[in-house]
């Protein structure tokens, strides 16, 4: 391109150097002025082009290419190829962006994206990830990635802004991952619409028969200020697994100040490592459909301000199979090392005839009212059986007089199988081991923030 511009230049010297004083200038065709102009415009615009691949090749991404980016990119609709979200950036979404079958969604440590709010509650803006379709979202503990509303006023290379409370929430909508793997829903259907989503969006379907399905990785991902209801008991979770499968790998996750449940599994396989729950308006950690894979390392904190609007639910609502699926693979669900900061609210709500292994729990700043029940017949059959398991409970009940009676209910009706109270302890320090393991929370807003004080 160079080379085309100097030969220009050198032809026109040589026109002027060869005439004489009293010669008439030879006049320049307006084509050949307008082609020398055009060259040196895309010549200009291909250095820059090729200032910036440099940069992004040399692994200097992670510094902003000055005038290269704007500051805020805006997405919406469908994803149907590769993309790539840079942290240089702050992304928008603008309504429902959806990575479609097929496409994979990079986005880079460190990026912070942020739903626009809708007065239109279906037209909440989300990431949805369909099935086929694939997010890679690999933050790290210096460099999370940080899903947020678009009011708040965090900028990029920043843990969080300064102008939104947990009394924000509902601003927008959340993370859905759907997949292939199996769910079991009622009439035995192998697909369903996913909730958060409207009936005529297609790309809500999750189910299938692929338990090891790969929608991709996320790991370091902090989900802030979603759960907007589009409509009675249809709201979106801090983050959604709809059929998701074991491929998938997913660690190292926080939601808060969402208005519905942090994380909600649908059915599916794929297990879930390292994840803290804090100040939201339903459950913490909420399973259905047959969800059988393992969800381990948990912290949930409830909301015990009294300014709170909304502090919470459930730490735990484990739903059972609404199909016969499970009945014919009694598998059941584990949840491992968990540690709840409590109040009022209840630990733990077994229905629906679940299955579950819950391990290594460890309780305090209990108050009445927080307790573990097992709510119907099906359920205290599954406990009788051994498909219902309780193993290694610690309630720290401080200054309160609750005794395990208070605090471990069998509300089935079924007089016939007592809860085994030997599974739990009530203490007064927490035994060394016990619950999570919260150390590897220190790159969470949690504990920026002090919440995330033990």
């Amino acid at each position: 391109m160079k080379k085309n511009i100097l030969s220009y230049i050198t032809l026109i010297s040589l026109i002027i150097s060869s005439c004489d004083k009293d010669t008439e200038l030879l006049t320049i065709p307006e084509e050949i002025i307008t082609e020398i102009a055009n060259t040196a415009a895309n010549a200009a615009a291909n250095a820059v082009q090729s200032q910036i691949e440099s940069a992004l090749a040399s692994n200097t991404a992670n510094e902003p290419i000055v005038n290269s980016v704007p500051e805020t990119i805006e997405h919406s609709g469908l994803i149907t190829s590769n993309e790539t979200w840079l942290n240089s950036s702050i992304h928008i979404l603008v309504d429902k962006v959806v990575v479609t079958d097929g496409a994979i969604l990079d986005i880079q440590e460190g990026t912070v994206i942020k739903g626009r709010a809708s007065n239109t509650p279906e037209d909440a803006s989300a990431l949805v990830i369909a099935r086929g379709g694939k997010i890679y979202a690999q933050g790290t503990e210096s460099s999370p990635i940080i899903f947020t509303a678009e009011s708040d006023n965090i900028n990029v290379n920043q843990i969080g802004g300064e102008n939104l409370t947990s009394n924000d929430f509902g601003l927008w909508g959340g993370l859905i991952i759907l997949g292939k793997a199996r769910i079991s829903v009622d009439g035995d259907a192998i697909e369903s619409q996913i909730e958060g989503i409207p009936a005529e969006d297609t790309f809500g379907l999750y189910g299938g028969v692929d338990d090891t399905d790969n929608s991709g990785v996320l790991k370091y991902v902090s989900i802030r200020h979603g759960g907007a209801n589009i409509g009675e008991g249809n709201e979106i979770n801090g983050l959604t697994c709809g059929g998701v499968g074991t491929g998938t790998s997913i660690s190292n996750i926080e939601v808060y100040a969402n208005q519905d449940d942090g994380i909600e599994m649908f059915g599916g396989k794929t297990n879930i490592t390292n994840a803290i729950v804090w100040h939201v308006g339903d459950d913490g950690f909420d399973t259905d459909q047959g969800y059988s894979g393992t969800l381990n390392n948990l912290v949930y904190i409830r909301n015990n301000d009294s300014s709170a609007t909304e502090s919470g639910d459930h730490v735990m609502e484990l739903d059972g199979a609404e199909g016969s699926y499970q009945a014919s693979n009694p598998t059941f669900m584990t949840l491992s090392n968990i540690t709840y900061k409590a109040g009022a609210d209840e630990i733990a709500d077994l229905r629906d005839g679940v299955r579950a292994k819950i391990s290594n729990l460890y309780v305090f700043n209990i108050n009445t009212g927080a307790d573990i029940e097992i709510d119907e017949t099906k359920g205290s059959a599954n406990y009788d059986s051994g498909l219902i398991l309780f193993e290694d409970f610690e309630f720290n009940i401080g200054t309160t007089r609750l005794t395990l009676d208070d605090i471990v209910l069998d509300k089935s009706g079924s007089s016939d199988i007592p809860i085994i109270q030997s599974d739990f302890s009530i203490v007064t320090n927490q035994s060394n081991g016990q619950g999570a393991d919260t150390s590897v929370f220190t790159w969470t807003l949690a504990k920026q923030t002090s919440n995330l004080d033990f």
